[in-house]
């Protein structure tokens, strides 16, 4: 029995390293070229780009519509047996593609709506191909199957290629259109080795008809409504500067600004999502209490460092022209602190004890509180960048306040399913 838990915290251990791999990339490749990208183009471009990633981000969550959770919980609940891993897929594809298209039509009424994406109509439509493309990376797959390095190698090809082209070839305001196009090469590549592993892996696509992927997109839901309202507090909000502000600078200072901010967050991914399949089976509460012990003073400290260089900082990730970012972006630190056990309270924690409900009560409180903020800012005349930025943490704990009650209450049923767990753990190895 000992054996067989210490080689569950082993395998638990290796794929939150490699998820930690995977959010370094994804905090290095962005420094490498947000700098660059500030320095060639100008603040005006530099915004648009942001602004267009901003309601591309929307269109991304759409189409993954809770999939990295809800179809890992069922090919981990199907124990991997390939016929049905390979329909779970299949149907998820599927459905990706339904929602791709929803999305674009979607984006379409926007680019006549919205003045800023009417004056870059074609950078927003070229920008939506790779996530129309990411239907065909089955990250969601590779991590059910708990083969977490696979998607960190995938992921470091992709940005790899595109980062270079973007160095080597990006001058000026002219080139602009050549950012997604070289975001959807990689994302090409990235697909021709998806498959390739796919394969090798023994596994096929089984589709069992529309009606199944609207299944699963119903399974799902819950799973994206926590992921949509959790866009509320990037996405939206860039994309509410963008038109109550009307200003491509103060868009340009915010997005560095949450940008540096979603880095740091991104290393909390890992953990949160190297938590949530042992936490499926274990339902183990100590081990969250002593994540929490053991990270929450790296992340306070970790703060406040940041906090005393954010000048200098900003100057070296964009440049002198957004050094004036600084004062937003400290306003935005309390958030780092917060989130950290936001991330660990939710899915790995109540999501393992199917508390999907609490867990989107706790977004959506958030979410509804960050919408009303915005509200009554822009009522009272009051609309800047910096106010947001105060609104943005305080929608952050009330979320985590939220998180923190459910766990409290529902502290005994930890206990329960886990002491159920181990009893029918025993009985199999009592028979074999």
């Amino acid at each position: 029995m000992k054996e067989v838990i210490t080689t569950k915290y082993k395998k638990t251990s290796f794929n939150t390293i490699m998820l930690y791999l995977l959010a370094i990339a994804k905090i290095i490749f962005p420094l490498v070229t947000l700098p660059y990208l500030t320095r060639v183009l100008s603040v005006e471009t530099y915004g648009a780009i942001a602004y267009v990633k901003s309601i591309i981000a929307y269109a991304q969550t759409a189409i993954d519509f809770g999939f990295i959770l809800s179809a890992v919980r069922d090919i981990v609940n199907i124990n991997r047996e390939k016929e049905e891993t390979s329909r779970v897929v299949g149907n998820t594809i599927v459905a990706k593609l339904f929602l791709a298209v929803i999305s674009f039509i979607v984006i379409l009424i926007l680019s006549f709506v919205i003045p800023i994406l009417r004056d870059y109509t074609l950078l927003l439509f070229l920008s939506f191909i790779p996530p129309l493309l990411s239907c065909f990376l089955l990250d969601f797959f590779f991590r059910g199957i708990e083969k977490m390095h696979i998607v960190s190698i995938i992921f470091v090809l992709m940005k790899t290629i595109s980062t270079l082209l973007t160095i080597l070839l990006i001058k000026g305001d002219q080139q602009v259109l050549l950012v997604p196009i070289f975001d959807t090469v990689s994302s090409l590549c990235a697909i021709v080795v998806t498959w390739i592993i796919y394969k090798k892996l023994g596994y096929s696509i089984k589709v069992d008809g529309i009606k199944a992927a609207f299944k699963k997109i119903k399974e799902s839901f819950l799973f994206f409504a926590n992921s949509a309202t959790s866009s509320v507090f990037g996405a939206l909000t860039t994309a509410v500067i963008g038109v109550c502000v009307n200003d491509l600078q103060d868009v340009a200072y915010w997005s560095v600004s949450i940008q540096l901010i979603g880095a740091v967050q991104a290393m909390y991914t890992p953990l949160s999502h190297g938590l949530y399949p042992y936490m499926i089976k274990g339902k183990d509460l100590k081990l969250i209490k002593i994540v929490l012990l053991i990270f929450m003073p790296i992340v306070i400290v970790g703060s406040i460092i940041v906090g005393c260089i954010s000048p200098s900082l900003l100057t070296i990730v964009g440049g002198e022209n957004y050094e004036k970012a600084a004062t937003v972006f400290r306003y935005l630190l309390p958030v780092l602190v917060i989130s950290f056990p936001v991330a660990i309270l939710g899915w790995p924690t109540l999501g393992s004890i199917e508390k999907t409900k609490q867990i989107n009560l706790a977004t959506l409180s958030g979410a509804v509180a960050q919408i009303l903020g915005l509200v009554m800012l822009y009522v009272i005349g009051c609309f800047s960048i910096v106010n947001v930025a105060i609104m943005r943490n305080l929608s952050e704990f009330i979320m985590f306040a939220v998180l923190l009650f459910f766990v409290i209450k529902y502290r005994k049923q930890f206990a329960l399913e886990q002491k159920n767990n181990q009893s029918l753990s025993g009985d199999d190895n009592t028979n074999k």
